[in-house]
């Protein structure tokens, strides 16, 4: 017998749009409890809310914030 890897584990949940709602980044975070993802990846405008939903839930996977995407209209000067 082969060892078995849980290949869902591995992967990052993703939900990059510049523009969402708080509901679509639930269901997202609801998907990813389900099937046990290794995290979620967002955008940093949902990255308080997110959070906090997760508390409330008692979810405790990782949460990414991307920078600057997709945009990519960013500067090193920001700030």
């Amino acid at each position: 017998m082969g060892m078995e890897v849980n290949i869902i584990g591995l992967i990052d949940n993703t939900y990059l749009r510049p523009y969402g709602s708080t509901r679509e980044i639930e269901a997202l975070i609801e998907d990813t409890a389900r099937y046990g993802a290794y995290s979620i990846t967002i955008n940093p405008v949902f990255l308080r809310y997110a959070r906090e939903y997760m508390a409330r839930k008692g979810y405790n996977f990782k949460v990414v914030a991307v920078v600057d995407f997709p945009f990519g209209a960013g500067t090193t000067e920001l700030g």
